[in-house]
């Protein structure tokens, strides 16, 4: 569904693609970054976002704002989430060509239009 969009000219915006797997499965579930990093590429015929987007809060902040309701997932302890979080850094350190990490206790305007900078910065907006 990706390629043929792309190759239609289209802008695809997805939620969670191949990073989140080897951040949640990879780092949190400790099930071997490198590998999950391997299998989602292959997966996808090594198809990767021109830029990733990381909106960057805390464990603790992230539980903070989900309240009571917890999928399986969130119902994980701090540690996997901080897991999580470090190695999405991590990625976006190693790359920053390709990641973008803003503060996720911003307004969101300002998340916004560190996005859309970003995106005109990178010319993949007009």
């Amino acid at each position: 569904m990706l390629r043929p969009a792309l190759a239609a000219g289209h802008v695809v915006i997805t939620d969670r693609y191949t990073d989140s797997s080897v951040a949640y499965q990879g780092a949190g579930r400790d099930l071997g970054a490198s590998e999950i990093h391997e299998l989602t590429m292959w997966a996808v015929d090594h198809l990767v976002p021109d830029l990733t987007v990381i909106v960057d809060v805390s464990a603790q902040e992230g539980r903070r704002r989900r309240g009571e309701v917890h999928d399986r997932l969130e119902s994980e302890d701090d540690t996997f989430h901080e897991a999580v979080r470090a190695h999405f850094l991590a990625m976006a350190q190693g790359h920053p060509e390709r990641y973008l990490v803003v503060d996720g206790t911003l307004d969101p305007e300002e998340i916004h239009h560190l996005v859309l900078e970003r995106l005109r910065s990178d010319g993949l907006l007009r």
